[in-house]
């Protein structure tokens, strides 16, 4: 193996190689004639190892012996292939990070738990420390050197304790072991190494991309590292290359090409434009660039193709979190306004799925809020409204709803999703009639009919659930058919669904069968991928049903999937429904009374006390009807028993009780 890296010049990296072969250079031929006429007769695999700073040298002398020595072949370590006649490229990845599902321990983990044990004899990977040891291999990408040194530490600290420290990794991760090259003593020398080898404009639109947090694809890296110094087609030639010389990875996800640079390059690359103090002026063209895609998305969310826009949104959530982060923490009140302006973009996500993360976004913001014009004071207290309601903070989500309400001068969708959380606020609150207030009092305000189809569906289904409470459905039962007739209108899934949801709630005594029909119809929307607001009062009405029909298996299959569904996605308001919901359908059968009893107490439990299960109508009724009935079945020390062993459980307990006693219901 003929290890190039001291080479420094065209001459001496085929000195290098003439040295390791063994090769005598003769009078009458050039050293790179020697080490061929040396090469000719031989069978042999040369490896050329670490040519990447004298490429077009060593691709020359690759050139000569594959054309002058038939029997040799040569094997080249580089950033970027040598790019000669019949070269065949092999990337080398990171090794692999975590436990795969069959328990097996990855090989960045076996790496760091050996060099740790050379350090540290006593070290061993167990429960203690494999969390932690998979944190810092995740971290630094699976790079070996990086995890090499990074395991050296253990003599010092512990796994936890490295994973800590390593947002300053290029002061941790320094070593002096006797025999490696010095761009191998520490992780900053290896990467100054290759960011060396790079020419201006390379390192230059490098640096800059370390602003992005997560993958990104073309039109990003133009917009965020173009100005009057590098045009976009610099910034396409700089991918290609940097991809080439390995410094950023590329993937394709469908017909786009997504680009990223592993972790500990991008601390290396904000290092160089933080010394610089273009930090924040990269920060704030890339926060622009997604505020811009925010509202090109939020658009698309609220038609027809708003399931691929969903999936869009969420591969660049991280950018969006980032940018908000940022745009929040800036003394600027224009940067300031690019964090609302992201957040007023995708509002209509908080609609569709209120358990996403994006409405703390707004939270940290609020107190800033007065300095704002009243349409984007309207989008930060409408999320923040959201964000109390879902914690179960109703007082609090009923305040700030309402001074969104009053700080907007249109129909919005921030002003409907403020006016949402008011509408279900105050039936929590005990205090339906305060739904009905503010909700006349909007529609006085506010022109419906001359809104958007999107818009007009929102506002009937708020319509919808105002009323509903007072369980007078004579008024509510328009507003559930007018928001269908527009949601089907504007063809969003979403709207679409949750609209089919108020629906069924209307008319689920009245018709059964057609709510039943219009509560399947939403719940395969949402499994198709529209937001799952409609989830649990779709499945709820659907189990009712068919739990009033005396179809118990039908209803636990009805409310297991909402039951999985809201407690994968953590919403926990939603779910204290869905657990009312099966612990009335598990008291339709004498082989999970048990069960209801042990769920009705959960639901009544400190894990969800402060969620009120609220049911409505006659299913208030039906719900006590039902426990009384299986307490005097199983008789009140029994089921008072059951009911504390419920109250008990954690979260994750209740859910994986709930769902298996719904399971064995549902197959009966």
């Amino acid at each position: 193996m003929c290890e190039l890296a001291a080479a420094s010049t065209d001459d001496e990296l085929t000195q290098v190689v003439a040295a390791t072969l063994g090769v005598v250079p003769r009078a009458q031929m050039s050293p790179t004639e020697s080490i061929v006429d040396f090469l000719r007769p031989q069978r042999l695999l040369v490896v050329l190892d670490n040519c990447e700073h004298l490429l077009d040298a060593a691709a020359r002398l690759a050139e000569a012996i594959l054309a002058g020595a038939p029997g040799v072949r040569l094997l080249a370590t580089s950033r970027e292939g040598l790019a000669v006649p019949g070269e065949h490229l092999w990337p080398l990845r990171s090794l692999p990070v975590g436990t795969d599902d069959g328990g097996e321990r990855s090989d960045a983990v076996l790496l760091f738990a050996e060099r740790a044990q050379a350090v540290e004899p006593g070290f061993v990977l167990d429960g203690g420390t494999l969390a932690a040891v998979e944190e810092v291999c995740r971290r630094l990408d699976g790079i070996p050197l990086a995890i090499e040194l990074a395991a050296a530490r253990v003599a010092a600290m512990s796994p936890s304790e490295i994973a800590g420290h390593l947002d300053e990794r290029f002061r941790l991760l320094t070593g002096s072991r006797h025999g490696r090259v010095e761009r191998h003593q520490t992780l900053r020398a290896a990467v100054e190494w290759s960011y060396s080898l790079l020419d201006g404009r390379d390192r230059e639109v490098f640096e800059r991309l370390g602003v992005f947090p997560a993958s990104f694809d073309e039109d990003a890296a133009v917009a965020v590292c173009t100005d009057e110094r590098i045009e976009r087609w610099d910034v396409i030639d700089a991918l290609a290359g940097l991809v080439a010389k390995s410094m950023v990875g590329a993937e394709r996800l469908g017909d786009t090409t997504r680009y990223q640079l592993l972790e500990t390059l991008r601390h290396f690359a904000r290092d160089q434009v933080t010394a610089s103090g273009e930090q924040d002026r990269l920060r704030r063209r890339h926060a622009a660039h997604y505020a811009a895609f925010a509202h090109r998305v939020g658009t698309r969310l609220q038609g027809p193709d708003e399931v691929a826009a969903r999936r869009r949104l969420y591969v660049e959530i991280d950018h969006l979190r980032a940018a908000a982060g940022w745009a929040f923490s800036t003394a600027g009140i224009e940067d300031y306004e690019i964090g609302v302006d992201i957040l007023d973009g995708i509002l209509i996500e908080l609609g569709s799925q209120p358990s996403s993360e994006i409405e703390t976004w707004a939270v940290a913001a609020l107190s800033r809020v007065e300095v704002l014009p009243p349409a984007k004071r309207t989008v930060l207290l409408s999320i923040a409204a959201n964000d109390a309601f879902n914690h179960g903070d109703f007082d609090q989500a009923e305040a700030l709803g309402l001074q969104a309400i009053a700080s907007s001068d249109e129909l919005t969708v921030g002003t409907l999703l403020a006016l949402s959380a008011v509408v279900f606020s105050a039936p929590s609150r005990g205090k339906p009639e305060q739904a009905m207030e503010v909700l006349t009092s909007c529609m006085d305000r506010f022109d419906v009919n001359g809104a958007s189809d999107s818009l007009k569906a929102a506002a009937n289904i708020n319509a919808f659930w105002a009323r509903f409470p007072s369980g007078n459905l004579g008024n509510a039962i328009p507003a559930a058919r007018n928001a269908v007739a527009a949601a089907r209108r504007a063809g969003s899934p979403s709207l679409i669904a949750i609209a089919l949801a108020a629906y069924a709630r209307a008319f689920a005594d009245i018709n059964d069968d057609g709510a039943l029909a219009a509560a399947d119809e939403a719940i395969l929307l949402v499994r198709s991928g529209a937001g799952g607001n409609a989830n649990t009062a779709a499945s709820c009405t659907a189990a009712l049903i068919r739990s009033a029909r005396g179809d118990a298996s039908g209803a636990a299959r009805s409310i297991r999937g909402a039951v999985e569904h809201e407690a994968r996605v953590g919403y926990r308001l939603a779910l204290a429904i869905d657990l009312a919901v099966s612990a009335l359908v598990l008291a339709g059968d004498p082989s999970t009374f048990d069960a209801a009893a042990t769920v009705s107490g959960a639901v009544a439990g400190p894990a969800l006390g402060h969620y009120p299960a609220f049911l409505g109508g006659n299913h208030e009724d039906r719900y006590h009807d039902a426990l009384a009935h299986v307490a005097s079945v199983l008789g009140p020390h029994h089921f008072a028993e059951a009911e504390r062993t419920g109250a008990a459980m954690t979260l994750d307990e209740i859910v994986a009780y709930t769902l298996e006693h719904l399971a064995a219901l549902a197959d009966r």
